[in-house]
């Protein structure tokens, strides 16, 4: 059993809305914590302030509120969902997930996403969190569609994270701060270690 099911999530529509690959991965989630792969889940979303909703509706939503709710819904115990909430991409789910993961002692993580995604997923939860986490993943399966729509997109953004991140030895925290937050765009200046 593991120690924490850790889903990731990439933000809501400019509407407000939820992509159903999204809800797709929470619902996976949701099944392994019924199903006892881990006790509870860490809904990590990709959150940026222009994702959130708040200038088209004046309603600021996050995927983690949003998926949380439906967590709740599907009958996942208040004390068994957990939330990260400042990460603007994948490289910041496995970084701010690391923290929560550590304050509570969890060395073991399911970490779920969509098929397409899970490549990538994969790298940066070694990379990330290292030697120091017992990792398993598990995959959402796409449609074909989305998929090959996905796919190439992901591939470019694997040879990014690898060009990024290479140099580091896994699960290097300090090292991986000096990059996140100096020279990766979607973090530097915006967060304080």
């Amino acid at each position: 059993m593991a120690d924490v099911i850790l889903v990731l999530t990439s933000g809501v529509q400019e509407d407000g809305s939820i992509e159903s690959f999204e809800r797709a991965r929470v619902d996976k989630a949701i099944a392994l914590v019924r199903d006892g792969v881990a006790p509870r889940m860490l809904i990590s979303g990709y959150a940026p302030a222009h994702r959130t909703g708040v200038e088209r509706t004046g309603v600021a939503r996050t995927v983690q509120t949003m998926f949380g709710k439906h967590a709740l819904e599907a009958g996942i115990p208040q004390e068994a969902v957990f939330e990260e909430t400042h990460s603007h991409d994948t490289i910041g789910n496995f970084y701010f997930s690391q923290k929560i993961c550590a304050a509570n002692a969890w060395q073991s993580i399911a970490v779920v996403s969509s098929d397409f995604h899970l490549p990538r997923a994969r790298y940066l939860a070694h990379k990330i969190l290292g030697p120091a986490y017992i990792l398993a993943f598990f995959s959402v399966e796409s449609a074909p569609e989305l998929f090959a729509l996905k796919a190439a997109g992901e591939q470019s953004l694997l040879a990014m994270s690898e060009q990024l991140l290479e140099p580091l030895a896994a699960g290097d925290t300090a090292a991986l701060e000096e990059v996140l937050f100096r020279l990766h765009p979607a973090f530097n200046g915006e967060y304080k270690r």
